[in-house]
């Protein structure tokens, strides 16, 4: 809301009062039966570890990482003919022109335990057992971000790994360290904006397509454009800040009004689980030989393509009506991950900092339905055994007081 009142930027409100009734009852459902699911929680998480054992997760993680890296990098290079020399287009085609191979999606599946490594070094920092070598674990967390940022332009990658690690702060430390790293982060917000607009810019002069036309005749800005006054504002600005502006505030805004969109040209075509649960739903269907496909089914219930459609969206086109049963139970069990977290459950760590990463962009995108966020998920699950092996049994016991 605050991205439409500051950026020069038009948008469509003239949906059914019903769509806007059904689209608002998603979110609230939702967090309702979060609020039933984390109920009585402790007021600060209380996680007894075994510090030995921590560590050596974590060394396995990093060697992990930079194991996918290795194998990601000979995938898109070596193999496929992608080129930190070329630009975004051609690393794209390159890349298209071949087959997804077993070794790229195990590569990419090793890389994402990244995502894991920022979480355990915040307990550990947590619980007083800082290294000198933390900082260095961090950049290696970044490295498959940002070379897929400088092969391809994406920023998904690099975007969710800061989210988790804002997730994972806000768990583990101090208020006034956390707030002191927020107005960092504040501080930073224009190179920020700026960053973004700038590889958008990039990649769109790289397709042919010329950027300031794309805000008001690309697909996600149908509902959301620029206005008059704002593109000769835009076309005015030399440092690229105000495009920058405009383009996040046109992302983040504009999948709330496809969402009342979508409810509102509901076709009753549903895409049975495909969207939502893109990876499983694909592998059984290759398996047992299913057809539609997943991207077939998810591309027939869509009202049009390039649609985003806020964080119940998927749910939406995968079960209409019923996903806000849907909603419900993802709500509830969301809450659930949370409550058992907050009593010391190391083990849903992962977990629930993939379901916090997804709720900054929950007005634009559901990151858990895309490819990275699914495999977020999935190794969440994976370090599910390692993180409860990393777990004290025992509660330390109270210190004895003089005199007893």
């Amino acid at each position: 809301m605050t991205l439409l009142l500051i950026a020069p930027i038009e948008s469509r409100n003239d949906f059914s009062a019903q769509s806007i009734l059904i689209g608002i009852s998603f979110p609230f459902f939702f967090a309702t039966f979060y609020a039933i699911g984390q109920r009585r929680i402790p007021s600060h998480i209380d996680i007894y570890i075994n510090p030995s054992r921590l560590n050596i997760i974590i060394n396995v993680l990093v060697s992990i990482v930079l194991t996918g890296l290795a194998l990601r990098l000979i995938d898109r290079i070596i193999l496929r003919g992608a080129s930190f020399t070329s630009n975004f287009l051609e690393n794209r085609l390159a890349v298209a022109e071949s087959e997804t191979s077993a070794v790229s999606f195990f590569a990419l599946l090793l890389c994402h335990f990244a995502l894991v490594i920022p979480t355990l070094l915040a307990i550990r920092k947590a619980g007083g057992r800082k290294r000198n070598s933390d900082k260095l674990l961090l950049l290696v967390c970044f490295l498959y971000p940002i070379t897929d940022l400088f092969l391809f332009g994406l920023r998904y990658p690099i975007i969710i790994q800061l989210v988790s690690i804002w997730v994972a702060a806000g768990l583990f430390y101090e208020r006034k360290k956390f707030l002191k790293r927020h107005l960092i982060l504040f501080a930073l917000f224009p190179a920020v904006v700026w960053a973004l607009g700038y590889t958008f810019t990039l990649r769109a002069s790289q397709s042919g397509i010329d950027p300031i036309n794309s805000m008001t005749q690309s697909a996600y800005a149908t509902f959301t454009p620029i206005s008059p006054e704002g593109e000769e504002f835009v076309k005015s600005d030399e440092t690229g800040f105000v495009y920058g502006l405009v383009h996040i505030a046109q992302y983040f805004s504009h999948g709330i009004f496809e969402f009342f969109y979508a409810i509102e040209n509901n076709s009753n075509i549903t895409s049975d689980g495909a969207y939502s649960l893109y990876i499983p739903f694909k592998i059984t269907a290759t398996i047992l030989g299913i057809t539609p496909s997943a991207d077939e089914r998810v591309q027939e219930a869509m009202p049009r393509p390039y649609v985003y459609t806020t964080y119940f969206g998927p749910l939406f086109f995968d079960f209409g009506h019923y996903a806000i049963l849907a909603a419900c139970i993802i709500g509830f069990y969301s809450g659930r991950v949370y409550k058992y977290l907050f009593r010391g459950s190391l083990e849903f760590l992962p977990l629930h900092t993939a379901l916090c990463t997804a709720l900054p962009f929950a007005a634009a995108v559901n990151i858990l339905a895309i490819l990275n966020g699914q495999i977020f998920l999935l190794v969440a699950l994976l370090s599910y055994p390692a993180l409860k092996w990393a777990r004290n049994p025992v509660k330390p016991s109270a210190p004895r007081k003089s005199g007893d």
